[in-house]
């Protein structure tokens, strides 16, 4: 891809917010949930529903998680983006532990909406207090007060920085929501993220 404009971007809003699932639409109480052993002491979520941070921000061995970003960009000549950034990390019967990551971006000057989307069968281990989480040219990476997106679709190229600037919000005070018959889900966000970095795009000029 030709990169032929780098605009610098600061955020007008961005957000992150971490979902894990203790039963994947199964109905089940937290009891269904791995032996907290494999996870580490220091990795397991309370079974009475309070999210320990910065510990709860890493991967965990649950059957499933998101991570997702929602941000508006100003970029220094005037352009507006938005953006939700999203990766998906489960596991299988059979032990396999597929990332799927999923992208929508927009250009409010040219009117243009793209989706796009990443899959991988990486090896993930559970971890503490971060994640790492890589698909194709993508990335996406934090540990509670920084973290970093990269990715490239419809001939864009994004690269940012978000420092969070307040305490994460728990979810129903305790960061544990009840699904019904879904089961029960760990749930947090932060809310004010700043967010610098450049948008690569080919073709015509901005800056």
């Amino acid at each position: 891809m030709s990169r032929r404009n780098v605009a610098s971007c600061l955020s007008v809003f961005a957000a992150i917010s971490l979902v894990v699932f203790l039963s994947a639409c199964s109905g089940a109480s937290s009891e269904s949930l791995p032996e907290t052993g494999t996870l580490g002491p220091d990795l397991a979520l309370a079974p009475e529903g309070n999210v320990s941070l910065p510990q709860d921000e890493g991967i965990h061995s649950s059957d499933l998680e998101w991570w997702y970003f929602n941000g508006h960009l100003a970029a220094e000549g005037g352009q507006e983006f938005s953006f939700h950034f999203v990766s998906f990390r489960s596991i299988l019967p059979s032990g396999m532990t597929p990332l799927v990551a999923q992208l929508s971006w927009i250009d409010h000057d040219e009117g243009l909406h793209i989706t796009a989307e990443e899959a991988s069968f990486p090896s993930l281990e559970a971890t503490s207090g971060e994640f790492d989480l890589s698909v194709a040219d993508w990335r996406m990476s934090g540990n509670g007060d920084t973290y970093r997106l990269s990715f490239q679709a419809g001939g864009y190229a994004v690269d940012l920085e978000l420092v969070s600037q307040k305490p994460a919000v728990l979810h129903h005070r305790t960061g544990l929501v009840d699904l019904g018959v879904a089961g029960k889900t760990y749930y947090y966000s932060r809310t004010n993220l700043e967010t610098s970095g450049t948008v690569y795009i080919s073709g015509a000029t901005h800056s």
